[in-house]
């Protein structure tokens, strides 16, 4: 229900989770005076914004959605997700991005799609079988991603613009975990959707 315009303070709170553990997150911008709109806030990865959202929406309601965009590893209910608490695998993040791109309908990932002889005979068809479900509605898939284009645009993923000189339509976002132990991009186009990781399985290397 909040509209990409909505202002959220980027102030910092604390936050105490079911273990009475307190939490404070930080910007690395260190812009806790700035009101940001949404759509400002997701460009530029302002993370005191991004947890006050997850607590508006509700985190139980938040990992229901992801569960329906293909996530299925474990994600803990505390408000830390919304900064990558939870260990998910490329594919999985990269599904979940999918169906943002194709409009809110949730798709399931195959790597192989069928084997055939030198005729061209099919001796089997790996497609999925699980028919498409609506994760999302289109509108809120359509907004997201026009946010999305704008943290390509002018946000954290601007250097694929300036630096690297890449125009095409794309819309994207970056991820970085605690000591960028762990980089992430997933760029989407209107036809292709791409993740990109780089770290270590262990966090320490």
């Amino acid at each position: 229900g909040v509209v990409p315009c909505e202002l959220v303070s980027a102030g910092r709170e604390t936050y105490i989770d079911k273990e009475g553990v307190e939490w404070t997150p930080r910007n690395t911008q260190n812009d806790y005076e700035v009101e940001y709109t949404m759509r400002g806030a997701l460009a530029y990865s302002v993370n005191t914004v991004s947890v006050k959202l997850i607590q508006e929406a509700g985190v139980i309601n938040t990992i229901a959605l992801a569960r329906k965009m293909g996530i299925t590893s474990e994600m803990p209910e505390v408000p830390s997700i919304a900064l990558g608490a939870s260990s998910i695998s490329l594919m999985e993040m990269t599904t979940a991005y999918s169906c943002i791109a194709n409009e809110g309908v949730a798709v399931h990932p195959y790597y192989i799609e069928s084997i055939r002889d030198l005729e061209g005979k099919e001796y089997r068809n790996f497609k999925p079988e699980t028919p498409p479900v609506r994760a999302l509605s289109t509108e809120t898939a359509q907004l997201v991603t026009r946010m999305m284009q704008t943290v390509v645009h002018e946000g954290t993923a601007s250097r694929l613009r300036w630096r690297y000189g890449v125009y095409n339509d794309v819309a994207g976002k970056t991820g970085t975990t605690q000591a960028n132990a762990d980089g992430w991009f997933i760029a989407m186009t209107p036809q292709l959707v791409i993740g990109s990781w780089v770290g270590a399985d262990d966090p320490r290397i």
